[in-house]
């Protein structure tokens, strides 16, 4: 009997490119690891993140899936436009992107933070796109730090918070103060899909850290209930970037949620 051909391959750490329509277009940066015919798995970052913020997720997964990391528009290599960042963009950036690799769903998606409303946004906006959400770390009220609320908010000069960025938190934060700001600003505090939880029929596994500050525990079992079918595991000994900080026990419980049927 002939060896069956496995799938090509895509190394876990090659940044590719696509260019996503506006207005205004965008250039977005990703990676596309894992078997080409997997099934596919869509990470998503939160506001000021980027797309290595997965990197202990993907020698986990894409030895069966097809994962894709992308940096959201503004964010890390993605080229930084002019806006707008409202949800809708946000969200078509992310079809455009799956439709320009070949995928037209249904998809997994992981997200973090708030990250987590682009995937609700697109679970009650385009339902057959989207199979089973993982939200890590996100709650209603997120109690976000002094400086994060300044930099969300306040009407300083962006280039005196960008230095300040700079200096102390490029480490944290990979997207600029207007990035930021712009998206606080059309997307996430406008979005009015905390109302409609109800209506998310795809299957919802909540992760929260233990020592989370910023989501806790306490703050994201609510969420567990709104949902239809949504379940609620905390991460011991984590705080708010439970991917990064607990990744062996985070990879676990997010395989066996996935391979549950439904």
């Amino acid at each position: 009997m002939p060896r069956q051909r496995e799938a090509p391959q895509r190394p876990v750490d090659e940044l590719q490119q696509v260019v996503v329509t506006g207005p205004p277009a965008a250039r977005l940066a990703l990676v596309d690891a894992g078997p080409h015919d997997g099934p596919p798995l869509l990470f998503i970052h939160g506001v000021g993140g980027y797309h290595a913020q997965w990197s202990a997720q993907l020698p986990a997964f894409a030895a069966h899936y097809r994962c894709l990391t992308p940096s959201l528009r503004g964010h890390g290599p993605s080229e930084t436009t002019g806006g707008p960042y409202t949800m809708e963009r946000l969200t078509n950036d992310i079809t455009q992107l799956l439709a320009l690799r070949g995928i037209g769903g249904p998809v997994d998606i992981i997200a973090h933070s708030y990250g987590g409303l682009l995937a609700l946004d697109l679970a009650l906006q385009r339902p057959a796109l989207v199979r089973k959400l993982v939200l890590i770390a996100i709650a209603e009220e997120m109690n976000f730090g002094t400086f994060f609320r300044l930099v969300a908010t306040w009407p300083m000069p962006t280039g005196i918070l960008d230095m300040l960025r700079r200096r102390f938190l490029a480490d944290r934060f990979y997207a600029t103060v207007r990035v930021m700001q712009a998206i606080m600003r059309e997307a996430v505090l406008p979005w009015q899909g905390w109302a409609t939880l109800e209506q998310v029929a795809q299957p919802v596994l909540l992760l929260a850290g233990q020592f989370d500050v910023v989501a806790s525990p306490q703050a994201v079992r609510p969420l567990a209930h709104r949902f239809p079918c949504g379940q609620l595991a905390v991460i011991r000994n984590a705080r708010h970037k439970v991917q990064l900080q607990r990744p062996a026990a985070v990879n676990e419980r997010i395989k066996t949620f996935l391979d549950e049927p439904f």
